[in-house]
């Protein structure tokens, strides 16, 4: 990665996400029993995608889909008179084409319902890309781009969450909207910097009467297209090969790995004043992510500011890695405090890894391709970095990498990774204990191996590691 590029200065607008909810359960259901039923589901996200993005292009160049994350969709309209009115017409959109993703496609082959929510934040923000040697890929920091994807994970069953300053932008002049206040006992966002704001929530059956109300309809060109298409995934038309053919990569005994920056956040200037720098800063973290994973594993995605990597090698390297990033954003953060270019106190990292089969599929818009991990792997990963790893500069793994690492009990990474690591409150979760660094990690493996092979007990022709 060279460096970064401000591909937007300060700018002020909203941000939604709308999540596929259940997703990666129906995604793991399909890994689990080594079908390809979920195959049409895919391809016709896929085409979901495309004329959602054609749909905001129909509207105006003030919206825009900045990527797909996970299985969410990270949406912007920048601030312009008919926001409201653009914001309604695009996730009503996204609501009746997921009817008929479910009237088409689900209904017809005896399949679960696919369920989506949203959830929104308005404010200022700076679009940025960062730069690698193939390709770029777009991101945004700001309130509203973290808020956003926080209330989202909150949002219920085919329900939108607004924040206070989102609801306060939609209801001006005269487009109403069926929104109620939260109830003061449902309690969201608790241990972020945003608990205790007032949320507001519109639900599905609201929209329609946003829609008579407001007197605005949908694109009935996009729509009866994107039904015609979709019909054509229906398993009584596609054959089994045809079938085979939607359908992404499985992968096999895989690793997945989320780092996500803490506290960076809490330096952003309420006026958004200062994130311009905070977006030089960001990408130099993120650069420091992708530097440290690439040598072993796979990078997939920057998520605002997280890393996404997946290895297929074995998961020791995958640890290793993590001590690295651990002792590298340490570093960084020693350069930045020192001289003074950023105060870096209340800022960490925390990461989580999982192991086990995925389904790695890559969907489209802007004529690319993001990928898209699926099934419960990626899902234990997330949890352990956002809910276990939430101190600071922790490493989480769910037994599924406990387990796979300490399977060979007189393996050296086994007598490492157990010295390295406790039980959590969550007893499907590990966490690293304090004060490991990628030096004594390292160490105590290079132990336990002399040890063990002076005694003639490894036969595993396993080396020392290195920095590669």
């Amino acid at each position: 990665m060279d460096t970064y590029l401000i591909k937007k200065d300060l700018t002020k607008g909203l941000h939604f996400y709308i999540s596929f909810k259940n997703l990666n359960n129906l995604m793991h259901d399909d890994l689990l029993n080594h079908t390809t039923k979920y195959a049409r589901l895919l391809k016709a996200i896929n085409e979901y995608l495309v004329t959602l993005e054609s749909e905001c292009k129909s509207l105006s160049s003030n919206i825009y889909i900045e990527k797909i994350a996970d299985s969410r969709i990270h949406c912007v309209i920048e601030e312009c008179e008919q926001l409201p009115k653009f914001f309604y017409l695009i996730v009503s959109a996204a609501f009746n084409y997921i009817d008929v993703i479910n009237d088409e496609i689900m209904k017809k082959s005896g399949l679960p319902n696919l369920i989506i929510n949203c959830g929104v934040d308005y404010g200022f923000y700076v679009d940025y890309a960062t730069n690698f040697e193939i390709n770029n890929e777009d991101n945004s920091i700001g309130y509203p781009c973290n808020k956003a994807a926080k209330i989202q994970s909150e949002a219920n069953d085919f329900e939108i969450l607004l924040s206070k300053a989102s609801y306060a932008r939609l209801i001006i002049g005269d487009f109403k909207y069926s929104v109620k206040s939260l109830d003061p006992s449902r309690k969201i966002l608790s241990g972020t910097i945003y608990e205790g704001e007032i949320c507001y929530s519109i639900r599905k059956y609201e929209l329609e009467i946003t829609r008579l109300e407001n007197q605005y309809f949908i694109n009935e060109s996009l729509y009866n297209q994107f039904r015609k298409k979709i019909s054509i995934f229906d398993d009584r038309i596609l054959n089994e090969s045809q079938i085979a053919n939607l359908s992404g990569d499985i992968k096999t005994n895989c690793s997945v790995l989320y780092c996500d920056i803490r506290g960076f956040t809490r330096k952003f200037n309420k006026d958004g004043s200062n994130l311009v720098s905070m977006a030089k800063h960001t990408s130099d973290c993120l650069e420091k992510m992708y530097n440290c994973t690439r040598g072993n594993m796979q990078h997939l995605q920057f998520q605002g500011d997280r890393e996404l990597a997946i290895s297929d090698r074995d998961i020791g390297r995958t640890i290793k890695n993590a001590f690295l990033l651990i002792d590298e954003f340490k570093k960084q953060q020693k350069f930045l405090t020192e001289s003074q270019i950023l105060d870096t106190s209340g800022t960490s990292i925390g990461i989580g890894i999982a192991f086990g089969d995925i389904f790695l599929a890559h969907v489209g818009i802007r004529g690319s391709k993001d990928p898209l991990v699926l099934g419960n792997v990626p899902v234990y990963a997330d949890y352990a970095e956002d809910k276990i790893a939430k101190r600071d500069f922790k490493i989480s793994l769910h037994k599924s990498a406990y387990e796979e690492a300490t399977k060979n009990p007189t393996d050296p990474l086994c007598l490492t990774v157990k010295s390295c690591f406790a039980i959590s409150s969550n007893p499907e979760y590990y966490i690293s204990k304090d004060g490991i660094s990628y030096a004594e990690y390292s160490g105590l493996f290079t132990k336990f191996y002399n040890e063990l092979n002076s005694q003639n007990q490894s036969n595993t022709g396993a080396k020392p590691w290195r920095i590669e």
